[in-house]
């Protein structure tokens, strides 16, 4: 269970910082910019909301391992 608990916190962070944050690579280097323009429409919410339950859920096991 702690496995897949660090395994939700990821896709739950991933989901949240992939539409905020552009990785690029320029000559070899990889550089993380802030997008400008993030488009607040039906999918970027539903892609916070399944990020936000993604990371509860993976508190939550992580914390069942610990308890049990």
């Amino acid at each position: 269970m702690l496995y897949v608990g660090i395994i939700f916190i990821l896709l739950g962070l991933y989901s949240f910082l992939s539409d905020i944050i552009d990785m690029s690579t320029l000559v070899n280097q990889k550089a993380i910019v802030k997008r400008k323009h993030t488009i607040v429409d039906g999918y970027f919410k539903l892609k916070l909301v399944v990020g936000s339950f993604s990371i509860i859920v993976g508190i939550l096991s992580i914390a069942n391992y610990l308890l049990y």
